[in-house]
């Protein structure tokens, strides 16, 4: 099994912050991943800052982790997308697929030594990854093969 979860609201996803790079969960946020868990032999997480508290304020149990860049969220432009220090270079859509290519059969040869595995990113990854658009803290679930036919 193979499930993508979007991190918890995060400020800037309530007040648009032009000059914040790399945003925190809210209060609120906090409070949604809460109800988030699962067991999962791998779980990779975006190394965006909302993405890892989401997960250390979830309920998720897991063997092993990665974080990993190539499921962080497209960078489009908006400052939240960057790090801290990182320049604002926008990324074209012919490079999220080709990153979204490369994440897929990262994840296919994984899923050869892993029942399951999670993946905690942000709305526009998993949207390109899953044509799913999703809510701050939403889970969706396939089945392998399900995701990769």
């Amino acid at each position: 099994m193979i499930t993508f979860i979007r991190h918890g609201q995060a400020t800037h996803n309530i007040n648009y912050e032009p000059h914040r790079k790399d945003t925190l969960l809210t209060s609120d946020g906090i409070k949604q991943v809460q109800k988030l868990n699962g067991r999962y032999d791998l779980v990779i997480c975006s190394p965006l800052k909302r993405t890892r508290q989401t997960l250390d304020h979830s309920k998720i149990i897991y063997n092993s982790l990665v974080f990993s860049s190539i499921c962080r969220e497209e960078k489009d432009g908006h400052p939240a997308c960057y790090f801290d220090g990182e320049d604002i270079v926008i990324e074209s859509k012919d490079e999220l697929k080709k990153r979204c290519i490369a994440f897929k059969e990262y994840l296919m040869e994984l899923k050869k030594t892993n029942n399951s595995i999670c993946v905690i990113s942000h709305h526009n990854f998993i949207l390109a990854m899953t044509g799913v658009r999703t809510n701050n803290a939403e889970a969706i679930n396939y089945k392998y093969k399900d995701y990769f036919n």
